[in-house]
């Protein structure tokens, strides 16, 4: 169960349009209630009812059933708040159990759109994308403190195993 939290952790967080991922918020609402984290799964229905009643969507009456008895305002269409909100909850289910890392940028590659952190734990930089800082991307410059987590990826120009790192923030941040 915590593995399929935290895949669908990962794609509730990845690029897309809010509105599309409807059956996936509500796929993590079910997860969240079988691990008896009635609240969390009751923001993502929340989240679920929102999008509908924005859309003019259908809205199942045992789901309007559950944001009137959890208390949240029925007339609310305002689901980009809510997602905003879960942000932090999906990073919190991805992350579980990892530490948080700290590092320095080394490296910024020519294109702007990734470069390296170079962190003691590891004998090679760590690769990054500039999709991974969760700050304004200019900010970014070499010799910043980074805090961040580790990610496995595959290194296709070495043929091997690596690990990148992701959800970056400047300063610990």
């Amino acid at each position: 169960m915590g593995q399929c939290l935290k895949y669908a952790s990962s794609a509730a967080l990845a690029k897309g349009d809010t509105d599309k991922k409807v059956n996936l918020y509500s796929l993590i609402e079910d997860i969240l209630n079988k691990k008896n984290k009635q609240k969390e799964a009751d923001i993502h229905a929340y989240l679920v009812y929102t999008i509908r009643k924005r859309h003019n969507w259908n809205i199942d009456e045992n789901l309007e059933y559950k944001i009137e008895k959890a208390g949240f305002d029925l007339d609310n269409e305002d689901y980009f708040t809510i997602e905003k909100h879960l942000h932090h909850l999906w990073e919190e289910y991805l992350y579980k159990n990892q530490e948080l890392k700290k590092g320095v940028i080394v490296s910024v590659l020519p294109n702007k759109k990734a470069g390296f952190i170079r962190c003691d734990e590891y004998p090679d930089n760590l690769y990054f994308s500039m999709n991974e800082f969760k700050h304004n991307i200019t900010l970014t410059k070499t010799g910043q403190n980074v805090t961040f987590y580790e990610a496995d990826s595959f290194d296709k120009k070495k043929n091997k195993q690596v690990k990148n790192a992701v959800n970056i923030y400047l300063n610990g941040g």
